[in-house]
């Protein structure tokens, strides 16, 4: 068990901690049921892209196409346009 007799935190953290740990279940269900996820494409630490997906298996089923052409060195070098299959 933890001990915090010498905590010495304030309203004000509390507050926050109540409000992140409140918010984000609903986020979450938010996104699982549809709401779009920004995939965010970084090459040597920048970023250089962002996509828009639908749906938690659209959005995990794009990150491994990004990932495999990465990998194979097929990945455009500027990509400006998300791929036509999910444009909302």
């Amino acid at each position: 068990m933890y001990d915090m007799s010498g905590w010495e935190g304030g309203f004000d953290e509390l507050w926050l901690l109540v409000l992140v740990g409140g918010w984000w279940p609903f986020w979450f269900i938010a996104h699982w049921l549809g709401l779009r996820w920004r995939i965010v494409i970084k090459r040597d630490g920048e970023e250089v892209d962002e996509e828009w997906v639908r749906g938690w298996r659209k959005s995990r089923r794009r990150i491994q196409e990004i990932t495999e052409s990465a990998t194979a060195g097929t990945l455009q070098q500027s990509l400006t346009v998300p791929p036509a299959t999910d444009r909302a």
